[in-house]
């Protein structure tokens, strides 16, 4: 990694000087991928932190003003993140570099304590984590007037989108190397990317009202390294490293990080096929550097089985219907006391046993003199009597089938 060797003398001081701070000490606090981290004292013994980009991270400028909207944007709805006291964009200074002042944040990295900490330690940030995680999900609903300027002209803005606005993505990937350059044959890629073209509309729902639809702030890189929590409580109390923030449909935001997650968050978990549509909409939105095979793999091939639309009719109707028997099954079994193969301890037999009898009876009255209902019940079988018992009685629980020696079937 390149890094000016003059960094911690001339620059910083020069900063200090140009930012009227009055430093004591400086002392150089970490290394992340993109930047170096200093703590500069001042002579009432006030600190602050400087983070300053290395010479060869890119966009320089973007990432720079990116990083301060989304902290003084968040800062102002309640998240924990550092407080922005200054920064530098325009390179005219004698320090010659881009630069955020920042507040000194509270408690200690989680990264310092984790591997020592019980696991009912570990607990305790969950709630805090949670909770700030439930304000990111909300905040972001990117109003009208943050799209002003991109799309309209003469629309009226609340304060937020009077202050803040959607730029250029700040991601390096996107500013590296002279692709314009290379002479590589570009037909083949533009073929894959219209065929994502073709798949785009049915990755997203298609109600934009959508919860799974929201646009979405997410963190870049939410590990234990870029969380702090207080010594005390062990609650969040600051999330630092915004650099690289996007906004995302919240179908694509979401991932599975070593973390805790919102109600919100796991709704969107289970959405299926939830990687194979981020990892598409992530190959195809990639800066092209020569490599088909990322999107390809990514668009995949045809599928080999195929249906008829007779095939199809009704298959949605009876896979609701599916879900929502094996529902009442499940219910069923946990009311009973029995695994999902019918299996039971061998103190258990009895008392399950008089339980799938009782719930026969109650099945075979909500049957309603259905012949081919009440046939499969005394067989050990289930149709059409799930959906009824489902609909009419939320609590009841029915029929598992009759037992074994070690089991109820």
């Amino acid at each position: 990694m390149l890094i000016n060797k003059r960094l911690p003398s001339y620059v910083l001081r020069s900063i200090s000087s140009y930012s009227g701070y009055h430093t004591t000490s400086i002392t150089k606090l970490a290394e992340g991928g993109f930047n170096n981290v200093f703590l500069l004292t001042m002579a009432d013994s006030f600190e602050v932190i400087i983070k300053i980009m290395y010479h060869i991270s890119v966009p320089r400028y973007y990432a720079t003003v990116s990083e301060v909207a989304v902290l003084q944007y968040i800062h102002e709805k309640g998240v924990p993140v550092p407080e922005i006291s200054g920064y530098f964009v325009l390179r005219r200074n004698s320090a010659d570099v881009e630069y955020i002042v920042m507040g000194k944040v509270a408690g200690v990295g989680m990264e310092n304590r984790w591997l020592d900490m019980s696991k009912r330690e570990r607990l305790a940030p969950a709630p805090s984590f949670v909770e700030t995680e439930g304000k990111v999900f909300m905040i972001c609903h990117v109003p009208a007037g943050f799209r002003a300027e991109l799309y309209t002209a003469d629309m009226e803005g609340d304060h937020d989108s009077e202050t803040f606005c959607i730029g250029l993505t700040a991601d390096h990937t996107f500013w590296l190397g002279r692709r314009a350059e290379l002479g590589i044959r570009r037909e083949d890629y533009l073929s894959l990317l219209n065929k994502y073209l073709f798949l785009a509309p049915y990755l997203l729902p298609k109600d934009a009202n959508s919860p799974l639809n929201r646009p979405t702030l997410r963190h870049p890189d939410l590990n234990p390294n870029n969380i702090f929590i207080s010594l005390d409580s062990g609650a969040i109390s600051c999330i630092i490293d915004w650099q690289h923030t996007t906004i995302e449909p919240r179908l694509l935001a979401v991932g599975y990080l070593r973390a805790y997650f919102n109600k919100l968050h796991i709704q969107a978990l289970r959405v299926p096929l939830l990687r194979l549509r981020q990892r598409l909409v992530d190959r195809a939105g990639r800066q092209w550097s020569g490599n088909f095979m990322t999107l390809k793999r990514a668009l995949g091939v045809s599928c080999p089985v195929q249906f008829t639309e007779a095939e199809m009719g009704g298959f949605f109707e009876q896979e609701r219907l599916w879900f929502d028997s094996n529902k009442a099954v499940k219910l069923w079994q946990e009311q009973v006391g029995v695994s999902e193969d019918g299996w039971v301890s061998d103190g258990g037999h009895g008392g399950a046993f008089q339980k799938v009898t009782k719930l026969k009876a109650s099945l075979i009255v909500l049957a309603e003199v259905d012949e081919g209902d009440i046939h499969l019940l005394e067989k050990g079988g289930c149709s059409e009597i799930e959906k009824k018992s489902v609909d009419n009685d939320k609590n009841r629980v029915g029929e598992i089938s009759p037992d074994r020696r070690h089991g109820v079937r």
